[in-house]
């Protein structure tokens, strides 16, 4: 038996871990335990998914009830966050970003509001931060002006305004994760084909029926 180069060894040697490592991220992908060794052939797969998953923060009484009878069927939760204080909380769906706020100081007497922004409508996210704090704040056509304050608990501040949380300073990264997260979701709704216009289906159908496929009582 012929012995094997030192290059058919090395080549040898890759394709088993090529191997090995394919086999830890089919596991990863069914969502099974891995194996010390295994997480070390997927670490950086492993640490990209940590880095894109959003937090799940647990949510006030009074707020976990505003989302349940906010959220549609088939609508899935991206992330939730809470702000500097508990009662003014960031949703982000897959379908849209939710600011759920309650308490007398953000604007509600009783129960809350849920201001909804489809991503279409999404001009610009921003979180600012200074010292101690920070704001995060959408901003959409009908929701624009100027900066929200820190310190301004007016209905004009960010403490009681639509579009603006109000945030810690160890928050920042994690709001600019969920920014990163909203600015992405704009981006895929902004390259999707529009949909077709009843002017555009009645031109296919008629030429369907003119090429003969479609008959005229179809039509």
């Amino acid at each position: 038996m012929a012995l094997k180069s030192w290059a058919q060894m090395q080549a040898d040697s890759q394709q088993r871990a090529a191997e090995r490592r394919q086999k830890a991220l089919d596991k990863l992908a069914r969502g099974e335990k891995l194996g010390w060794a295994e997480q070390g052939l997927v670490k950086n797969r492993l640490e990209a998914a940590k880095a894109d998953q959003l937090p799940m923060e647990k949510l006030g009484g009074r707020t976990s009830k505003l989302l349940a009878g906010t959220l549609g069927r088939d609508e899935t939760v991206l992330g939730q966050m809470n702000g500097n204080f508990d009662n003014q909380t960031l949703v982000i769906t897959d379908q849209r970003v939710l600011i759920i706020k309650a308490g007398f100081m953000m604007g509600p007497t009783l129960g809350g509001k849920v201001i909804s922004f489809a991503y279409p409508n999404i001009t610009a996210v921003e979180v600012r931060s200074s010292r101690a704090s920070g704001v995060f704040e959408i901003s959409t056509p009908g929701m624009q002006g100027s900066e929200k304050s820190v310190y301004d608990f007016s209905k004009k501040g960010s403490a009681q305004s639509g579009n603006a949380i109000l945030i810690l300073k160890k928050q920042v990264p994690n709001f600019q994760q969920a920014a990163n997260v909203i600015r992405e979701q704009i981006r895929k709704g902004s390259t999707r084909a529009p949909a077709a216009s009843s002017a555009d289906e009645i031109r296919k159908l008629a030429e369907l029926r003119d090429s003969g496929i479609g008959t005229e009582a179809e039509f």
